[in-house]
């Protein structure tokens, strides 16, 4: 009998189908990871697309902010963090004028254990690391508004930045078509009200607004304007297997770069499922199981899908520990 296993927080869950059923084991083709990651990180930072070198584009700027993921996404910002800053140091940069911002979102403030978990101790006890507040109307700036009318709002202090930096992943997202580039500051460093707009029911509800889907889709370019109007001006982002090893990265210009991550990330993760199936098992796995709001996208890929994987009437079964519950925001 064929035993399957899906991701269960840091480890997997197996089991066996009931007598009689059929399953069909659906994954991306596997990829060999980078064998050198910071010798790959720094090629990418000193050869960027589209943009001069880090530490050339960096000579001469009075104060950075480097926006990075919070805990609910893997991006290894603890490699990428201090190569970095290393380069900022490179351009005459000294420590004070570089702020860190924890990308949350409306998710929870992050913890001091959590911040350490993604930037190392050596950068907590040594810069200044602070979490975005959506919520506090003086430490967010108000930028105008997206062709169909949302106000953008994002961190004060990322806005008014002589040189603003965001790191992130790149991979599927329901709304964004594909995550990464423009959204950790667009949607983590964004106030409360635009990201309402942009995970508002007309936003969620317009048929361009789909995994996958770049072209056409409202919610990219509510984001790309918000990031462009916030002066996002340079991004280091990575693309990562289902066991969180990098397979590529690269830095740059932030829409250039976002686009080739995209056409590479396209071909490790996206697969044909010829038919609808009356049941889907999906697991989502550490970070992402930490709450049910971040799980139910495993839920939402399988029906977002452009063509949904359960058929109507079936069942999405998703393994996940929730240790947060519900979640915040």
């Amino acid at each position: 009998m064929e035993i399957y296993r899906v991701p269960y927080h840091r480890e997997y869950i197996e089991f066996t189908l009931p007598r009689g059923m059929k399953g069909h084991l659906v994954e991306s083709p596997s990829f060999e990871p980078l064998k050198d990651f910071k010798s790959s990180l720094q090629k990418a930072i000193s050869s960027p697309v589209n943009s001069p070198p880090l530490r050339e584009l960096a000579k001469g700027k009075k104060n950075v902010s480097i926006v990075f993921t919070d805990i609910t996404r893997a991006s290894p910002d603890h490699l990428i963090v201090p190569e970095i800053i290393k380069e900022l140091h490179m351009a005459g940069i000294r420590k004070e004028p570089i702020t860190l911002i924890c990308g949350v979102g409306m998710h929870r403030p992050s913890t001091m254990e959590e911040k350490i978990q993604k930037l190392g101790k050596d950068v907590v006890e040594n810069y200044r690391v602070i979490d975005h507040d959506p919520k506090d109307k003086d430490g967010l700036l108000e930028l105008g508004y997206t062709d169909d009318g949302g106000k953008i709002i994002i961190n004060r202090i990322a806005c008014e930045s002589d040189l603003l930096i965001a790191t992130g992943i790149v991979e599927p997202h329901l709304y964004a078509g594909y995550s990464g580039g423009r959204k950790t500051v667009a949607i983590g460093a964004g106030g409360e009200e635009f990201i309402s707009y942009t995970h508002g029911p007309k936003m969620v509800g317009h048929p361009g607004t789909r995994l996958g889907k770049i072209d056409g889709n409202p919610f990219h370019l509510a984001i790309t304007s918000a990031s462009k109007r916030a002066g996002l001006d340079f991004i280091v982002n990575v693309i990562q297997d289902e066991n969180k090893r990098p397979l590529e990265v690269m830095a740059g210009e932030p829409e250039s770069t976002f686009s080739r991550l995209v056409q590479r990330a396209r071909g490790i993760f996206e697969v044909d499922i010829p038919k609808q199936y009356d049941i889907a098992i999906g697991g989502v796995g550490y970070p992402k199981d930490m709450n049910l709001y971040q799980t139910s996208r495993s839920a939402t890929y399988l029906f977002f899908a452009p063509t949904p994987v359960v058929r109507p009437g079936g069942v999405i079964i998703i393994p996940a520990k929730t240790p947060e519950g519900v979640g915040d925001g």
